[in-house]
């Protein structure tokens, strides 16, 4: 009686060979333990056969790992162009800049996601407040000055004290107690009227 035919099962990661199984027809085919590679998992690029039923050679399909990344903006808004996913073999990360309204963006920390990177990340937006821009406020007597006040916008000041005998005091134009911008304010002197 003919000895029953043997068949190959080969297992392979690209062209290098895994293992074998050698055997006839309904031998159990056992696939191998990939070793493990960072950033991918591992897959058969097809379904493997539980017996043999003839020659067939199985390959290692790595698939990168998808990892996440998470934005923590302080209330700020982030750039479209940031993803939110990346894998081993995504090229190097630079973030765009986000916006707040009221504050400069400082940095990300991390700057960057580096290539062959793994692992989900957590990306941190820094920010510094605008500051509040100074107006001056100055008071004049013709042509010599009396007194400037600074202050940011809605600050409330008040102006300078001043009298000539005879006269009425008058501010041109009319003085505002809250800071709006940069202001002048000169004194307009109307001689006082009196009855006899």
């Amino acid at each position: 009686e003919p000895e029953p035919e043997k068949y190959t099962v080969t297992f392979k990661d690209g062209y290098t060979v895994i293992s074998t199984i050698t055997g006839v027809t309904g031998t159990e085919i056992t696939a191998p333990t990939v070793t493990e590679k960072t950033g991918y998992t591992s897959s058969w690029d097809e379904e493997v056969a539980s017996t043999i039923t003839g020659d067939a050679t199985y390959t290692v399909v790595w698939t990168p790992i998808t990892y996440t990344i998470t934005y923590e903006l302080d209330g700020g808004t982030n750039a479209t162009s940031n993803p939110t996913t990346y894998t081993i073999e995504s090229d190097t990360i630079t973030f765009a800049e986000p916006t707040k309204e009221g504050y400069i963006f400082v940095a990300w920390n991390p700057t960057s996601i580096e290539k062959g990177s793994t692992g989900n990340k957590t990306v941190t937006a820094t920010w510094e407040v605008i500051p509040e821009p100074e107006y001056t406020v100055t008071f004049k007597d013709g042509d010599e000055l009396v007194e400037t006040k600074t202050g940011v916008a809605g600050t409330i000041i008040t102006a300078p004290t001043l009298t000539k005998e005879g006269y009425t005091l008058a501010w041109e134009p009319n003085f505002n107690s809250t800071i709006t911008g940069d202001a002048t304010y000169t004194a307009v002197w109307t001689p006082i009227t009196y009855t006899i």
